[in-house]
């Protein structure tokens, strides 16, 4: 019988700590959730520039890229490398790297006006993927979203001198795409 009673106090509880902590978990959200942002999901950032390995990674990009030899194929993977560059400088500056942060924001963002130089070296072929320019273009929008809101979060100037420099460089870009055709929503 106490065994009874032990168990049924037990769920109780369990069931009162969860309801109050999925109430907070929801209050939480409730509060805390950003304005609508651009719906582009950055990929995982894999090795950071702080890791001793990054070279290799690095490395192996370089490759890659001197190995491609079709431009949209090429723009692509400089796609891929910006947005990955962006993704590990957000990790970087969370991390407190902040100098690492910014030219790693940097050399995405050149990265990404690099990738639409070799769109508009295929741009006479007429060929592209089902999606890419609109894909380019969100991506471009995302830069701009994410730096700008890590500008909010730096307050030193050496810090925001690099960040102010990779939203120069993705306002270049986002001037190319609009030339190249690609929607600015």
């Amino acid at each position: 019988m106490m065994k009874v009673a032990f168990g049924i106090l037990i769920v109780c509880i369990l069931f009162l700590t969860a309801s109050r902590f999925s109430y907070a978990v929801n209050q939480s959200l409730v509060i805390s959730t950003p304005t609508p942002s651009i719906d582009y999901t950055l990929p995982y950032p894999g090795l950071l520039p702080s890791h001793p390995l990054y070279f290799m990674k690095n490395l192996r990009d370089r490759i890659l890229l001197a190995m491609t030899r079709d431009p949209l194929k090429k723009s692509e993977y400089l796609l891929l490398f910006s947005d990955k560059h962006l993704a590990m400088g957000k990790v970087l500056l969370k991390d407190k790297k902040k100098e690492l942060a910014g030219e790693t924001l940097i050399k995405g963002e050149r990265y990404l006006l690099s990738s639409l130089d070799r769109l508009s070296e295929s741009k006479g072929r007429g060929i592209f993927p089902p999606g890419y320019i609109q894909k380019i273009g969100l991506s471009a929008k995302k830069h701009q979203e994410v730096i700008t809101n890590l500008i909010f979060q730096v307050s030193d100037p050496a810090s925001l001198d690099k960040l102010k420099e990779a939203l120069l460089i993705n306002s270049k870009a986002s001037v190319k795409a609009s030339q190249l055709g690609v929607p600015q929503k």
